[in-house]
């Protein structure tokens, strides 16, 4: 399985990142205006990713397996990322 990122004009594989497990056991992607790519993964990590070059940039290990979609949103000025692990919801504030 993999993470890849796709040109919406052309078609063509921009680039691609091998991941473990099935597409069931992801918690499911989301990309971001500012260049960011979160896709939750089969160990329960929250990992953050260049949009541009998909380098991975962050991980957070939630300690439990991911069900939900990572997802974002303004509060306070500032922008944020969520998902929901095991009874718990992370949250992290986006830089910028």
């Amino acid at each position: 399985m993999f993470l890849r990122a796709l040109s919406v004009r052309t078609g063509e594989k921009r680039w691609e990142q091998a991941m473990l497990g099935s597409q069931s056991s992801w918690g499911g992607t989301l990309a971001t205006a500012g260049d960011l790519v979160f896709v939750g993964d089969v160990a329960g990590d929250l990992v953050a990713h260049d949009a541009e070059r998909g380098t991975p940039l962050r991980h957070f290990s939630t300690g439990n397996e991911l069900a939900a979609s990572p997802m974002t949103y303004a509060a306070g000025g500032r922008k944020h990322v969520a998902i929901a692990s095991g009874g718990a919801i992370f949250t992290f504030a986006l830089p910028g």
